[in-house]
């Protein structure tokens, strides 16, 4: 029976697998931004020190480059 954590480690890199499915950048951005809340959830659940801080360092990345895009996008 697959706990918590097996599901937030899976969804997690499912949306890893769209990430980079996708030609949309608003798209690829906003799914980068769950993958690393799901990433986040599954390195607390399960206490892995490098995935909790690689997508706690993306997570805000992700959030900035998405508003830089959505201000660019905004101006045309």
């Amino acid at each position: 029976m697959p706990t918590i954590c097996d599901i937030s480690g899976f969804a997690a890199s499912a949306l890893v697998l769209l990430t980079f499915l996708t030609k949309d950048m608003r798209l690829l951005r906003t799914v980068a931004i769950f993958s690393n809340v799901a990433f986040i959830a599954y390195g607390i659940l399960d206490w892995l020190w490098p995935i909790l801080c690689l997508h706690s360092l993306l997570l805000p990345l992700n959030t900035i480059r998405l508003i830089e895009l959505e201000r660019t996008l905004g101006r045309r």
